[in-house]
């Protein structure tokens, strides 16, 4: 860089850091305000059994008439993944970004026994649409269409 352009100092990786984070804050924020005015929300979380588990969220919602999504968590499952543990961990995201657990609309998941559980520990009953499917995303789409 010094023979390229001699007045140009790399910015430390502090300084990188910093904006990094002021820029997921304010995305974040700006999201934040887009969800509070949609009513219906899709959810969609997904286990991935490797050495490490990960539970991840991403919301499907409707902006006038476009479907849109948004990723907004991805957690590492640190405690067995029993339904309750799942289910509290989906709780806290939605906490998190300030989503009323009454506007979700539908739960797509795998059939595994504990994300059944979760599903129904999340829900408390209430009348919440659930797809299940295989651990693969075809038979997802083969199976939940089929009906």
């Amino acid at each position: 860089m010094k023979q390229l352009a001699p007045q140009y100092h790399i910015p430390l990786d502090t300084h990188l850091k910093k904006l990094m984070t002021d820029k997921f804050t304010a995305l974040k924020s700006a999201l934040k305000e887009k969800l509070k005015s949609h009513d219906c929300f899709s959810l969609i979380w997904t286990e991935i059994m490797n050495m490490t588990s990960f539970l991840v969220v991403t919301l499907h919602y409707l902006e006038r008439q476009n479907l849109k999504s948004a990723h907004i968590a991805t957690l590492e499952l640190e405690e067995r993944h029993i339904g309750e543990y799942i289910a509290e961990k989906l709780s806290e995201v939605l906490d998190n970004w300030g989503i009323n657990k009454a506007n979700i609309m539908a739960v797509l998941t795998d059939n595994g026994a504990n994300m059944v559980s979760a599903v129904k520990v999340f829900s408390n009953e209430k009348k919440t649409f659930t797809l299940f499917c295989s651990h693969n995303q075809s038979g997802c789409g083969k199976s939940g269409f089929r009906r």
